[in-house]
């Protein structure tokens, strides 16, 4: 066997990992997400419009267009407790609920 198509095989096996890996879907209605106060997180929640939040002092939460076809969910904890958040309360609108910790951050 020659070493160029085996390192060719080699290179387009890594590179497929790759785009496995950047190609991740909405996650599901019902994950549960733990932050430390000011940390950051960005869930993608696929066509989902519209946000409600039970408790907006614990975290700060806004739905961005992450494409023409995808929502990001951006979480911001601000102080400790627990709350949930629903992503997807227009109507006709795809739905994801998010179950939310925010722990004190580490000194």
């Amino acid at each position: 066997m020659r070493p160029f198509p085996l390192l060719a095989m080699l290179a387009l096996a890594a590179l497929g990992t790759g785009l496995a890996q950047a190609q991740t879907g909405p996650v599901p209605s019902g994950t549960k997400v733990k932050l430390k106060v000011g940390q950051q997180k960005v869930l993608n929640v696929g066509l989902a419009m519209g946000l409600d939040c039970n408790d907006g002092t614990v975290v700060q939460a806004e739905l961005r267009p992450a494409s023409t076809t995808e929502n990001d969910l951006v979480l911001v904890g601000l102080k400790p407790g627990k709350t949930a958040c629903r992503a997807g309360t227009a109507s006709m609108s795809r739905s994801v609920l998010v179950y939310i910790s925010v722990s004190a951050a580490s000194p």
